[in-house]
C-alpha cells in the first residue's frame, strides 16, 4: 500500500496533470508542501533539480494538513487570500486521488482532505484579523493620497503621527499564542516568557475575529501603560480540535 510511498510520489502525479490555468498554483502547492516539511525536520530530498518529501504517506495525518494550509500557507504565501483558498482545495484533491491511486489509504486520505478543507474555511477570517490588527496599528496615519497631492504636508503629519506613538521600554516578537479572547482584549503566551499572560489590549470589532489558539506573528512592545501592537505579520490557527 502506501507504507513506502513519499508525499511527494503520492501526490506530484495529480498536480503535475493539471490544465495550464491551475498549472502554476500546483507548481508553488509542491514547493510550498515541501518547505512546511522541511520546516518541520521531516526528511527532504532532491530528485530532478526539484525538492521532494520523503516523509511516507502512511505516516501523513490530518493535523499535519490542517497546519499546512492555516498556518504555512497564510503566513508564507503572499497572495490573496481567495488564492490561498484554491491551493488549499487543490491539496485536498490531490490527497483523495492519491487514494484512488491505491498509493495512500482511503480513510487516511479523507481525514487528511477534510482536515485541509476545513482549514481553507477559516483562512477568510484569518486574513481578516491579519489585516484589522494591522489597520489599528496604522490608525491616524496619513495616507498615500496626502502624499501624491502635497508631499511637504504628508511629512509634516508623518512627523506628527510618528512623535504620538508610543515608546516601548522592551520589546518582544515571534509567535504569540492566543490563551484566551475577552471583549475588548486578549491574553497571549509567547515561549520566552512562560510565566508570563501578556494581556493586549484591541477593539471589540478585533477580538471578534480572534480565537483561542491562534497564533499571532507580532512585535509588542511594552512601557508603563502596558503592552501595544509595534508590528503585525500574519495571523495563523495550527492546532484545532481535530478528530
Amino acid at each position: 500500500m502506501d507504507g513506502t510511498v513519499g508525499l511527494s510520489e503520492a501526490l506530484h502525479p495529480y498536480l503535475a496533470e493539471r490544465p495550464a490555468a491551475s498549472r502554476t498554483a500546483a507548481e508553488r502547492l509542491e514547493e510550498e508542501f515541501v518547505s512546511f516539511l522541511a520546516h518541520r525536520g521531516l526528511p527532504i530530498d532532491e530528485e530532478a533539480g526539484r525538492r521532494v518529501a520523503l516523509l511516507p504517506a502512511s505516516h501523513f495525518d490530518p493535523g499535519l494538513a490542517w497546519a499546512f494550509v492555516a498556518d504555512h500557507l497564510i503566513t508564507h504565501v503572499s497572495r490573496p487570500v481567495e488564492e490561498l483558498g484554491r491551493m488549499g482545495r487543490l491539496f485536498a484533491r490531490a490527497l483523495r486521488a492519491a487514494a484512488e491511486r491505491g498509493v495512500m489509504d482511503a480513510d487516511r486520505a479523507k481525514a487528511c482532505a477534510s482536515a485541509a478543507e476545513q482549514a481553507v474555511a477559516v483562512l477568510p477570517r484569518l486574513d481578516a484579523l491579519a489585516r484589522a490588527l494591522r489597520e489599528r496599528l496604522r490608525e491616524g496615519r496619513p495616507g498615500r493620497a496626502l502624499y501624491e497631492s502635497d508631499p511637504e504636508a504628508y511629512a509634516r503629519e508623518m512627523q506628527r503621527w510618528e512623535s504620538q506613538q508610543p515608546l516601548a521600554q522592551e520589546e518582544l516578537e515571534g509567535g504569540f499564542v492566543v490563551e484566551a479572547v475577552e471583549e475588548r482584549a486578549v491574553r497571549l503566551y509567547h515561549r520566552r516568557r512562560p510565566d508570563e499572560s501578556i494581556e493586549l489590549e484591541l477593539a471589540p470589532a478585533v477580538t471578534r475575529l480572534v480565537h483561542a489558539g491562534d497564533r499571532l506573528d507580532v512585535q509588542l512592545g511594552r512601557n508603563r501603560s502596558g503592552w501595544f501592537l509595534m508590528d503585525v505579520w500574519a495571523a495563523a490557527a495550527p492546532g484545532p480540535a481535530l478528530p
